[in-house]
């Protein structure tokens, strides 16, 4: 693959591929979780991978805000930043603690919840520290800690990965949410692939090659259409005020910038116009796609 796909995937909101080949992760933690769900609601539901998605240190913070979150200690988990369940997973796992039916927690606050949550987070966060490099699984107690004190703090500049896993009925248990540091992931994934090369002789097998161009292909982008950009300084930002008026002289309504958001800003990918397709506001493009970026990905 070439860098200037690889740095495009990267930054975008889609897993890079280097972390897509690691058959023998997924597996791992698919299995790890479902171990977990069986001994926690007592049954033989495999979970499925719903969701894999980089988010910024501002979204994946966001994130664990709106959910029933376990945070873990920097120092001892390297790797493994959260463990958050939403709330039908953190309802169930409340009910099967208890041992009562689903429905008598139905008014049930937020904080009781979450309490409830935290010894099955701390004992799944075990279960996968034991098979994560560099975790420290024999500790005696999980290493809960304040959101500050994960990896990276979701400091700006962080990244991490997102990883849904969905628990289906009986008793609809719910999503499990999996937040990893991206930079550890990656590192794993040069050693895991350095050892894979080594003992394949170099060779990359053309199925490999399908599994990852379609693993590209699936990466999840959001598109803007952008008709200007301003260049302010941070002063000028703080003293804006609603109904402010700010020219555009140099604006064609004729001519918008098509561009992909990732998590290290915008990349223009093409030009569009704006117009009406069907009675609703639609976008036209005026120019294919940049050129680069789609000969990568039929040469990758």
């Amino acid at each position: 693959m070439s860098s200037v796909l690889q740095k495009k995937i990267e930054m975008s909101s889609g897993l890079p591929p280097s972390i897509l080949e690691l058959r023998a992760f997924w597996v791992q933690l698919t299995d790890t979780v479902a171990g977990w769900t069986s001994e926690t609601f007592d049954i033989h539901a495999r979970p499925e991978i719903c969701l894999r998605k980089v988010l910024s240190s501002k979204d994946a913070h966001d994130l664990i805000e709106t959910q029933f979150a376990s945070c873990f200690l920097a120092n001892a988990s390297p790797g493994l930043a959260c463990i958050a369940l939403d709330e039908s997973a953190a309802t169930s796992t409340a009910a099967a603690r208890l041992h009562q039916p689903r429905e008598s927690l139905a008014d049930t606050s937020s904080l009781f919840l979450k309490l409830m949550c935290e010894q099955p987070c701390g004992a799944l966060w075990s279960l996968l520290a034991a098979v994560l490099p560099g975790h420290d699984y024999e500790a005696e107690e999980p290493p809960v800690c304040e959101a500050s004190m994960v990896v990276g703090g979701f400091e700006q500049g962080n990244r991490y990965l997102l990883i849904g896993m969905q628990i289906e009925p009986p008793d609809a248990p719910g999503r499990i949410s999996l937040l990893f540091d991206l930079d550890y992931l990656l590192k794993a994934a040069r050693q895991f692939c350095k050892q894979a090369v080594s003992s394949a002789g170099g060779q990359v097998s053309a199925q490999g090659r399908d599994r990852l161009r379609e693993s590209v292909r699936g990466s999840m982008v959001t598109l803007d259409a952008v008709m200007e950009r301003l260049s302010l300084t941070v002063g000028e930002c703080s003293r804006l005020e609603v109904g402010q008026i700010l020219p555009l002289p140099e604006v064609d309504a004729e001519h918008l910038c098509l561009s992909a958001e990732t998590v290290n800003g915008p990349v223009d990918i093409g030009q569009a116009q704006l117009g009406v397709w069907k009675q609703q506001r639609a976008m036209k493009l005026n120019t294919p796609i940049i050129e680069s970026f789609t000969r990568n990905l039929v040469d990758l």
